[in-house]
């Protein structure tokens, strides 16, 4: 039986986290993440969102907190253009976290 390490359990946890990071960097409300920009600006973001993945949450659970994220921590104004982004944001997450591949 294979058993994991502490390094085996920190990698993948690392792995994840960028992994979030990627994904956030594309959805991008802010407009920041240009090539050469900044990689932790959605950084605080990253964990929750996986954490809400890891309790096998749905999409409405991770749209709803997307747009905590959006409309209240960064305080745009809501848009149906961004409602709709967010959506897609929460459910490429959900693909992502289910399928345990890279993200795109």
């Amino acid at each position: 039986m294979d058993r994991m390490t502490n390094d085996d359990v920190r990698q993948g946890a690392t792995r994840r986290f960028l992994e979030g990071r990627k994904l956030w960097n594309a959805f991008d409300p802010m407009g920041v993440h240009a090539p050469g920009g900044p990689d932790g600006a959605y950084d605080a973001y990253v964990a929750p969102t996986l954490e809400l993945c890891e309790q096998g949450r749905d999409a409405d659970a991770l749209r709803a907190y997307a747009a905590s994220v959006v409309y209240e921590h960064i305080g745009m104004h809501r848009q149906p253009v961004m409602d709709h982004a967010i959506a897609e944001f929460s459910k490429r997450v959900l693909k992502w976290y289910a399928s345990g591949r890279e993200a795109k």
